[in-house]
């Protein structure tokens, strides 16, 4: 049975393991720890004992919680990501998922709390 796409959200197990799991470009063998669905850690090896890991999550603001409180919880779930590998973090790439009606002085206060929480 072919399995279809959900209308809204992540793909399946399924998905994953039919379509995008056989076709992630060409086999590196540094690639310690590649995609695998429903996890958010990668782990590249980088040569002389020394290993990457990588972690990525959307950061989805909930104005509800206001700005200090939603940029600090942003930063610690990415950041409790990289931890679970057992390597402490050092850097961060972040995919912003920004309500439509953020003002700039919103994203000001948000972006400061999640300097602050990086530094």
């Amino acid at each position: 049975m072919r399995t279809e796409l959900p209308s809204i959200g992540k793909v399946s197990s399924e998905i994953f393991d039919e379509i995008i799991l056989p076709q992630l470009g060409r086999k590196r063998p540094e690639i310690l720890m590649g995609p695998r669905h429903g996890v958010d850690v990668g782990v590249v090896d980088l040569g002389h004992g020394q290993v990457m890991v990588t972690t990525t999550d959307p950061i989805f603001v909930v104005p509800p919680y206001g700005w200090e409180r939603s940029g600090w919880f942003a930063i610690h779930i990415l950041a409790s990501d990289a931890v679970t590998s057992g390597i402490r973090p050092n850097y961060i790439t972040m995919d912003l998922n920004l309500p439509l009606s953020m003002t700039r002085e919103e994203f000001e206060a948000l972006w400061a709390v999640m300097h602050r929480e990086c530094d």
